[in-house]
């Protein structure tokens, strides 16, 4: 580079112990040596050049290592964001808890990192007051004290209150949870309890629909199911039907309420007759029907549940006719019932106490299929 200069002293630019580089000075006129407070004045100068050349290295290094955060920060939120998705459109969509309660749990994860969490379920015990009724705590209070980066959080019914389980949060630093991870937690638990209040109505729903509501046997909608069922694997069970002699009598001398009563104990005689595989349900009013899957002896097995019955209730008989069909390929659930029904109308007709076995017969199930029992 021609500059013209004569003579020239150089000085380096030392950033972050590195050599950046050198500061030049030069003279027009030829000199013989720079004198040493011209050196040291220009090694001063090129001190002060390096320390602003490092500001200005380091505010951009600063400005790229925010940048990288926030897109980072960014990310994290739109997976989040994703997680949180997920878990409210399985909410949305009935999904079983054993689905949403993950897609939850991995959403505060997300939210929260570096965070696990887990939540755990207890049996639900209405009128148990949770520690937040007790004590008036935050939604966020632990259930007992955390121990080291670990933080317990009740899960409670939104509809009574009653303590479903425990949302566990393990962190890196043992540290409360600030006002947005607080919300985020406490909004989590509260959907943890939709969920668990959802399936606890499901079933109940499902037990009313499937079970009597007098004496919690199988209802008739239950009762046809499994004889279908078992008919589609190729089993052939036994159905008995049976119906209570006498039960307008005990409602109109004794009241509904005895009636009801009475219902009740045979549902109970004829439960404890049954073997465990076998099926009792109350088909109807005083009418009810056993499934029996694994018997010879069809006589002696009717006998038996008629004798169950029939023992004595407060020192006075009860009695009851059945009929009782055994089960053929082909056949159908209201097929098998409807002939069990008609064998106990002959038994009633034949003075009652008593049983009588069905006889299927070519063409009886489409005969009787369009009838519905």
């Amino acid at each position: 580079m021609n500059t013209g200069c004569q003579a020239w002293a150089f000085a380096p630019l030392v950033v972050g112990g590195g050599l950046l580089g050198s500061l030049a000075i030069g003279w027009r006129e030829e000199r013989e040596a720079v004198w040493p407070d011209e050196l040291e004045l220009l090694a001063a100068f090129a001190a002060q050049c390096a320390a602003a050349v490092s500001r200005v290295l380091g505010a951009e290094d600063q400005r790229r290592r925010v940048r990288r955060e926030q897109q980072q920060q960014r990310q994290h939120e739109a997976v989040a964001l994703q997680a949180e998705s997920a878990a409210l459109a399985l909410l949305a969509a009935g999904a079983p808890v054993t689905e949403v309660l993950p897609a939850l749990a991995r959403w505060v994860e997300l939210s929260l990192r570096p965070t696990t969490c887990t939540i755990s379920l207890a049996p639900a015990e209405p009128g148990v007051p949770t520690r937040r009724d007790q004590a008036g705590a935050a939604p966020c209070a632990p259930v007992r004290p955390p121990g080291p980066a670990r933080l317990e959080v009740p899960v409670t019914s939104p509809a009574s209150g009653a303590l479903l389980g425990t949302l566990v949060l393990h962190r890196e630093v043992a540290e409360p949870l600030d006002a947005a991870a607080s919300a985020l937690v406490d909004r989590a638990c509260h959907l943890v309890g939709i969920a668990v209040d959802r399936q606890h109505l499901l079933a109940r729903l499902d037990q009313q629909a499937r079970h009597d509501a007098l004496t919690g046997l199988a209802n008739r909608r239950q009762l046809l199911e499994a004889l279908e069922d078992d008919l589609r694997r190729g089993d052939l069970p036994v159905v008995v039907f049976l119906d209570l002699d006498g039960l307008k009598v005990v409602n109109d001398t004794e009241g509904h309420e005895q009636g009801d009563a009475l219902l009740v104990e045979v549902a109970q005689r004829l439960a404890q007759a049954a073997s465990p595989q076998d099926l009792v349900a109350r088909f109807g009013g005083d009418e009810f029907v056993v499934l029996v899957r694994d018997h010879a002896d069809v006589d002696e097995l009717a006998a038996r549940l008629l004798r169950a019955v029939s023992a004595p209730r407060d020192g006075r008989p009860a009695r009851a006719s059945a009929g009782v069909v055994r089960a053929e390929p082909g056949q159908s659930a209201r097929t098998l019932v409807r002939a069990a029904d008609q064998a106990m109308y002959r038994a009633k007709s034949g003075g009652g106490g008593r049983h009588e076995v069905a006889e299927l017969v070519a063409g009886l199930g489409a005969a009787l299929g369009s009838q519905r029992p």
